[in-house]
């Protein structure tokens, strides 16, 4: 599950940090011809691998706020529409002006955006890979349902006999809200793309050629090589456990 593969970012990063500190108690007995897992190229790596994952935590965190002040407005929205086709309603209208206000709000009240952010267990700045995914695809949604909020907006200000006194649902209000809203959401669509960047940096780091899991493995292979697959120094590697979650690049 999402939570999980969003874990497992962490807990890999964790195990490099614990087959580094294993190499390196072997000292001179540690020597691999190969640069790449040299204990001085992989305190590189790992480095780089905590680097990485702070990187996706600080592009989340603002991204997840504007989501989430997003969201809040969102929510008004249905019960406030409420409120105007009954005060559009008990107007001098035409019927078939109602029947078109109505048919508004239907779309806006039928447009599903509600995303909820799911996060990491023990890392609340961190959002899970299926809740970006949810997010964005809900974007579209969102998208529609503020065209169909100024749609409205447009309509109501050509009624002439559209003037309630309560400014709440005057349609200066209403172009406020969706002002607002236009707002909020060029906020998350302006952040989203930089968490997108990160994690797929954080991922290659960890997961492509070269990264993280592929390392590991040279590192127990060449570690089972000098010492032997029963020796103690084998056991102490090979124990670190490295999960690679199905990505593609």
């Amino acid at each position: 599950m999402a939570s999980k593969s969003e874990t497992g970012h962490a807990v890999n990063v964790a195990a490099m940090g614990d087959l580094l500190s294993v190499i390196k108690s072997f000292k001179t007995k540690y020597d691999p011809a190969l640069d790449a897992i040299k204990v001085a190229n992989i305190e590189i790596h790992y480095t780089a691998e905590k680097a990485a994952l702070l990187k996706v935590r600080s592009e989340a965190a603002p991204w997840m706020q504007y989501v989430n002040e997003r969201e809040a407005v969102n929510e008004k929205v249905d019960k406030y529409l409420t409120r105007v086709y009954n005060a559009f309603s008990a107007s001098d209208v035409l019927p078939q002006a109602i029947a078109d206000v109505k048919s508004f709000i239907n779309k806006i009240k039928g447009i599903r955006v509600s995303a909820k952010i799911v996060t990491v267990p023990g890392d609340p700045g961190t959002p899970t890979d299926e809740s970006i995914k949810q997010v964005s695809a809900s974007q579209k949604g969102f998208d529609n349902r503020v065209d169909n909020l100024t749609g409205l907006v447009e309509f109501l200000k050509v009624q002439p006999n559209y003037t309630p006194n309560e400014v709440e649902l005057q349609t200066t209000t209403i172009e406020a809200l969706v002002t607002e809203l236009t707002a909020k959401n060029d906020k998350v669509v302006e952040y989203h793309p930089p968490v997108v960047n990160a994690r797929i940096e954080r991922d290659k780091l960890l997961y492509s050629t070269g990264g993280g899991a592929e390392l590991s493995g040279k590192v127990k292979r060449y570690v089972r090589s000098v010492f032997g697959g029963n020796s103690p120094e084998y056991h102490a590697v090979a124990s670190i456990k490295f999960t690679k979650p199905n990505i593609k690049f």
